[in-house]
């Protein structure tokens, strides 16, 4: 055993031994994040991992990672990366995972990060709010297709409902009186809440 793997050293002397046995391969793939899709087959990918080319994982396999249900993880594979990194990689460095989700409050996948924001976000609305501001917008602002984000927008319009405090929604638009902005309009007025409609703002 190499005193970097001896849990009874500090981490500054673990971490000291292990980068004097490094070479400058090696500590330029531990900055290196690579994912899934990068790789023609699983094999290429063991390889890569075998050979200290990078030091984590993102799981992102597509524009939308955190909202596509039907992509799942392969843990099989995941586990045969990890195992070559740790037993059959020159100095045994564990390979770190990460998730990519979309940035916001609402998610569909079950992933710890989106499920706290989620969480907080009902905590503001049910606790720490008097008045809410739901935005949106109706496709144009982003490259983002609408159809890709309407399910937590209808998500975040019936939490408000529920708490019973009075919000607004606004709709973001680079065509503000634009026929689709004002079908929007009438759509989240008529069946999410009653009174005066969404704003809209170019």
């Amino acid at each position: 055993m190499f005193p970097y793997q001896n849990p009874a050293l500090s981490a500054a002397e673990r971490a000291e031994d292990l980068l004097a046995r490094m070479t400058v391969e090696e500590k330029i793939g531990q900055t290196v994040m690579e994912i899934v899709c990068a790789f023609p087959n699983e094999e290429s990918a063991v390889e890569k991992v075998r050979s200290g080319c990078f030091g984590s994982f993102i799981l992102s396999t597509t524009a939308f990672p955190g909202n596509l249900t039907a992509s799942g993880i392969n843990i099989a594979f995941l586990n045969r990366c990890q195992k070559a990194a740790v037993e059959e990689s020159r100095l045994g460095i564990p390979l770190i995972f990460g998730r990519d989700v979309i940035h916001g409050h609402y998610t569909v996948a079950p992933i710890p990060l989106a499920q706290a924001a989620e969480i907080g976000t009902k905590k503001v609305m049910e606790e720490h709010s008097s008045i809410g501001i739901v935005m949106t917008t109706d496709g144009t602002i982003t490259d983002i297709p609408r159809e890709d984000y309407a399910d937590a927008e209808k998500r975040a319009i019936t939490d408000m409902k529920a708490t019973g405090k009075p919000f607004v929604v606004l709709v973001n638009s680079e065509q503000p009186d634009g026929a689709a902005a004002q079908a929007l309009c009438d759509v989240l007025c008529g069946s999410n809440h009653a009174g005066s409609p969404p704003e809209t703002k170019p």
